[in-house]
């Protein structure tokens, strides 16, 4: 949880908020204390309760409550949910490294319980992922049903692609009908990313997932039989191939006769579900070594829809779907390859392919200058493009400030292009430089992308000339120091370093990056030497990053 900013509420119809949860496309999420003392999840929407969020209100009311989080109240913009103390399943892989054992038996039966409660409310989530599961004391929950469709109604991709690339099954990149079957395939893949650390087709670019999900068969990783070959199934690139939720969830917990309660069962094997138990041993074990079939791999059937674009792949954008041909030079193998990276110029390469195929993300600023008024305060959301500047959405103020940019003012920068809400979006060029005469906020504004843009994070470690790196867990730890003068000829943030203090500069940092090389955090000290060497002037930064993938792209305001 991360404390309320201050431009935050305090109380939002007697509910006494506590912190922020998370804040993504559609509102701010806040840990709240309800007028009967417990705690609760307030969703606040930008703009208020549109259709889709209605949609995801009314699906999860019609959700059995032990697998959703219940919606307590709704008002004119914001929603009332219970609190479920515990991570997101991806949070809680990216910091602790993936299940096993009964943790991993406990999930895949508590997550297909909660999918064939879904199922049976006549819903069909579309966007099952490590992300929208919750690891709750009693079991894990499934969250946010903002796309979610009810069973009956024909869903198809007919204008834009609806989902996580890496989670969605074939069928939800084509025209054809998204049904429940589609969940069944995002719950395996989910599993899979349990189990191993990814997920089966990959997170990388969204071109190179698509071909691999569509034309290739899945990575299973370390997961050995039967629960191998009941992910298979779910996999299966027809729908009609795969097991239904229900069916997947009788396969897991062995003996389910006639009379036996399923999602009763599955409910309470889901928490009390351990070691000592020879079913849990046999659904849970792991090879000790990649499993490989014998022989050259094989290659699935390609579905009629990939053999219409056997040249490229669909990718959403805009308001349709774009056909993106894929690099004849490329193979499928060499998109799909990882290695572990050595040097400070292989994190750097690692961290720009994560970064690419994640695109957006949340992110915080906070520092400046040493004892001085020059301070600054961002939060918001960024957008990464291959090639262009990153784009903001952000709160941006000068804690320190004798004038009014003392008060957080919410701004974006689009290209050289920044646009204020104060003034009815109207935009300003900004070009590379600070010093914007009359307007503090532009300042903050260009000073928030040049320290926290991912154009930054590769610069430092490609310019490094002292670098260490180590991983706890899921974790890397990255630390090094860079000279000014060479980061001033990088032509990204070479500008922002030259003002800074060009060759008098040193500048060190320290990284933290998930296990898939995203970004978590940057500590970033900069130390100028002015008069000779006698005095130096330092500046200190923090940049905080999460929600990577699911934080929405930004748009110009019109």
């Amino acid at each position: 949880m991360n404390p309320l900013a201050p431009r935050d509420p305090q109380e939002i119809d007697g509910h006494r908020l506590l912190g922020r949860l998370g804040e993504g496309g559609q509102g701010v999420v806040y840990l709240a204390e309800a007028p009967d003392g417990r705690k609760v999840a307030v969703k606040v929407l930008h703009g208020g309760l549109d259709g889709a969020f209605k949609r995801e209100v009314s699906a999860a009311r019609k959700v059995a409550p032990f697998c959703t989080a219940q919606v307590l109240e709704v008002g004119d913009d914001y929603v009332v949910t219970e609190f479920i103390d515990g991570p997101s399943l991806r949070d809680a892989v990216e910091e602790d490294g993936p299940l096993a054992g009964a943790a991993l038996y406990r999930l895949s039966v508590g997550t297909a319980t909660a999918l064939a409660a879904i199922h049976q409310a006549g819903i069909v989530h579309r966007d099952f992922k490590p992300g929208n599961v919750l690891l709750g004391p009693d079991g894990p929950r499934v969250i946010d049903f903002g796309i979610a469709r009810h069973a009956d109604a024909t869903a198809s991709v007919s204008g834009s692609i609806v989902g996580t690339p890496s989670y969605m099954a074939p069928e939800q990149f084509s025209t054809r009908s998204v049904t429940s079957a589609a969940d069944v395939f995002a719950w395996a893949a989910t599993i899979a990313y349990a189990a191993n650390g990814n997920p089966p087709y990959g997170q990388d670019s969204i071109p190179a997932v698509m071909h691999r999900l569509l034309t290739a068969e899945p990575d299973l990783g370390l997961i050995d039989q039967p629960l191998r070959g009941l992910l298979a199934r779910c996999l299966a690139k027809e729908p009609e191939a795969r097991p239904s939720a229900r069916d997947v969830l009788i396969s897991l917990l062995e003996n389910t006769g006639p009379g036996v309660d399923a999602l009763a069962l599955g409910r309470a094997t889901a928490v009390e579900a351990s070691l000592d138990d020879d079913r849990t041993v046999r659904w849970t074990t792991l090879r000790l070594t990649p499993y490989t079939e014998p022989g050259r791999r094989r290659r699935s059937r390609k579905l009629p829809f990939v053999a219409a674009v056997a040249a490229g792949v669909l990718v959403a954008g805009g308001g349709g779907i774009a056909l993106v041909q894929l690099s004849g030079d490329r193979s499928t193998d060499s998109l799909a390859a990882s290695t572990t990276p050595e040097s400070s110029a292989d994190f750097a390469k690692a961290v720009e392919t994560a970064v690419v195929g994640a695109k957006t993300a949340n992110v915080k600023v906070e520092g400046g200058l040493e004892n001085s008024l020059e301070q600054l305060e961002a939060e918001g959301r960024l957008d990464h493009g291959n090639g262009r500047k990153t784009n903001y959405d952000v709160s941006v103020s000068n804690p320190a400030a004798p004038d009014e940019s003392i008060n957080p003012r919410r701004l974006m920068l689009i290209g050289d292009e920044a646009y204020s809400q104060e003034i009815g979006w109207g935009s300003k060029q900004v070009g590379d430089f600070l010093s914007h005469k009359g307007d503090p906020y532009l300042d903050l504004l260009l000073l928030n992308r040049w320290v926290s843009s991912p154009q930054n994070l590769v610069a430092l470690l490609r310019n490094t000339t002292s670098f260490t790196h180590t991983k706890d867990q899921a974790t890397w730890t990255l630390s090094g120091e860079a000279q000014g003068a060479s980061l001033a000829e990088d032509p990204a943030v070479g500008a922002f370093y030259e003002g800074t203090g060009g060759s008098g500069l040193t500048v060190s940092f320290t990284i933290l990056l998930s296990a898939g090389h995203l970004p978590r955090s940057l500590d970033l000290n900069l130390r100028t030497a002015v008069n000779g060497g006698e005095t130096f002037y330092k500046s200190f930064y923090k940049v905080a990053y999460d929600g990577w993938g699911t934080s929405g792209t930004i748009a110009k305001p019109y």
